[in-house]
Parts: structure tokens; sequence; C-alpha cells
């Protein structure tokens, strides 16, 4: 290719063979991430006559004649790319007139090593690579991670989203829980690819909003699945496919319900609020949704909060009702304090006789 610094390093062809026991592992365990470069039937980079090319290199505008003999590397380019600083202002005139327009992003290793902005073209075979931000061997394509979107290898999608308008997936390597970045990318229009929490007191364990509560532990705590809003979920009432998360249909936790973002694909957890019924009013994410045209039996009103938990739901070390779970050690040291309470069904039932009760609160007390 023409117009390319001359003082830039010579980069020689890459044949070292990898490791198999490291390949498609989902790191980059060789210096330019050949051992990622080919999984599951799916080609990443390009293998020119002289060796193999990695992401980073291709449509960089230089020529890499050590390498790729037949400038196989930018080839595929097919638009006219203007990279500019300073003090440069090179153009790669080698394009294929018959090449079709593609989406188009700016070249990461070019911007973050050049300060250019060269903008090229996002090819199939440039899409959903692994790559690593602390070594410029191992730079991703795309300087905003567009390549990292419309995967075609089904193990490397992340989630679902629409982006531009257009349903798409994100990979792995860029949603929230990945070790390859740090920060939101934001690729998709609502941002839903960014929506990451940390569910674990005890491991630094990140995982996306949709993959809370799915009966997968993603955390090596299991914090992911056994987090307060898991214990009150639409179970037995609907379920839905998750946005993000389009393989599975599963109920979601009370909480996602009007909470103005859509975490089910036919949108019903966004419906209006008659469409939805709980036991109480306010903050709906500690509510029970109820079941045809059931009243609110068998739930204890927290005091001064206006809401109503689930009996099953207190003293089992998680906070549903400001600090209830200081109630059953309360009535252990004053028994004289009646703790029990009238179901609805007329049976008596002792609110703080349960295995794995650890606590209660005492200002609740009076309301027992």
């Amino acid at each position: 290719s023409s117009g390319i610094n001359a003082e830039w390093p010579l980069r020689p062809g890459i044949t070292t063979g990898s490791n198999t026991s490291t390949d498609c592992d989902d790191k980059c365990d060789s210096p330019h991430c050949e051992d990622e470069s080919y999984c599951n039937g799916y080609s990443y980079g390009v293998n020119c006559s002289g060796g193999y090319v990695p992401l980073p290199w291709i449509c960089d505008g230089w020529g890499d004649n050590e390498t790729c003999y037949y400038n196989e590397d930018e080839r595929d380019c097919g638009i006219i790319n203007n990279t500019t600083n300073n003090t440069t202002n090179n153009t790669n005139n080698n394009t294929n007139n018959n090449t079709p327009i593609l989406p188009t992003c700016l070249h990461y290793w070019r911007k973050a090593m050049a300060g250019m902005n060269r903008s090229v073209p996002i090819l199939n075979y440039t899409r959903c690579g692994v790559f690593d931000l602390t070594n410029t061997n191992q730079y991703p394509y795309c300087y905003h991670f567009e390549d990292q979107t419309n995967c075609t290898d089904p193990t490397r999608v992340g989630g679902f989203c629409f982006i531009n308008g257009f349903m798409s997936t994100v990979s792995k390597y860029v949603v929230c829980d990945s070790a390859l970045i740090t920060g939101p990318v934001n690729l998709c229009d609502d941002g839903l690819d960014s929506e990451c929490v940390s569910p674990s007191e005890t491991t630094e364990c990140v995982v996306h909003k949709h993959k809370l509560c799915d009966g997968v532990r993603d955390c090596t705590d299991g914090s992911d699945e056994s987090r307060d809003i898991c214990s009150r979920t639409t179970a037995g009432y609907f379920q839905c496919t998750r946005t993000f998360n389009l393989e599975k249909y599963l109920e979601i936790p009370v909480s996602w319900i009007l909470d103005n973002q859509t975490d089910c694909t036919n949108g019903e957890d966004e419906l209006n609020s008659d469409h939805w019924r709980f036991c109480g009013r306010g903050d709906q994410g500690t509510y029970r949704v109820l079941l045809g045209n059931n009243t609110c039996q068998d739930v204890f009103l927290c005091s001064g909060e206006g809401r109503f938990v689930e009996f099953d739901h207190l003293c089992d070390g998680l906070n549903s009702c400001a600090n209830e779970n200081v109630v059953c050690t309360t009535s252990r040291d004053f028994p004289n304090i009646n703790t029990t309470v009238v179901m609805g069904n007329n049976s008596v039932r002792d609110l703080c006789k349960k295995e794995k009760s650890t606590d209660c609160d005492s200002a609740l007390i009076p309301l027992l």
C-alpha cells in the first residue's frame, strides 16, 4: 500500500504455532492472539501467503509485504481511507470498485498508536475477535468496538439488542462481566449492554442484569441467584424472553416491572399499571404479584413504610422490610413477646421459628 510512514517498525509474518491446550479459551495466549484466530469453524484475522496477520494490522494502510506478498491484508478494505494527524496526510488508494460498501469504524491501531482517524470497513473476519487492550499487537479492530457486534459465532455472543435500529448481537468480550475492558462500551441503542450489577459482597463478580435470577450460577458464591430480588419474581404468574438474553424464557424479578426499562422482548413488563396488581403501593420492587382475583393475605406490613412482604421472606437474612431481621433475635431474648400470626386459612404461624432465621426487627414487633 502507498503512503506509509517509513519510520514505522518492520512487522514480519507470524508463523508460530499455537498451543492447543489454550486454543479458543477467549484469551490471547500467543503474541498476536493467533491461538484465537480459528475457533468453532470461524476465522479471525488474515492468513496471508507468508503467515498470519492479526486484526489490528488489517486495513491499516500498511502493506505487510513481509507477510502478505500480495497485500491480502489490504485487499478487502474496499474504500478510500483518509488518515490525518497534525503533520501527515496519507491516503490509501488500494480500492476495489467491485467491493460493496460496508459499515465502517475508526481503525483502533492507527488511532491509538498514531492519533490518526482512519475509516475502515468492518469485515466479517474482523468481527468479534478476542483482544487485549494492554498489548498493541492484540488490539481490537475498531476504536469504539463496533467490530464487537453482529457476531457470526454464537459462542462469542454476550447478548442481543437493537444497534442503529436493527436487532444485532454484542460479543461477550465487551459486555460488563468481561475482564477485557474497563467501564461501559454502550453499543446498544438503549444502553442495555451496560446494565451491570455487582451482586456479591465477597467477590468481585460483575454480571449483566439479565443474568440475575436465571437459574445459572455466574458468580462463584452464587450471589447472582440468591439476591433479595430473586425471592420476589413473577414465577407462577408470567414468564418472558429477556431482551438481552433471547435464549431463555423466564420469570423476572418484580422490581423490573414498571421501572422504565423494557426487560421483556414483548414489552409486557412496562405495560400500564392496570396490567399489574401488587400487594401494597409505592415501591413495587418488594411486593407480591397477585394471581387472578386473589387478595393480599398472609403478608406482613412493614412499619412506617406502607409496603407488604411475604411471611416467607421475613427473618431470612435479607432485609426486605427495613431491619426486619432483628425481630427473631429480639423474640429469643424476650420470649414473652408474641410473634405468631393468624394465616388466611385460620392456622397459626410463628414467624420466628425458621431454620434460616438469624435476626428480626424489634421495631416491627408491635405489628405482629
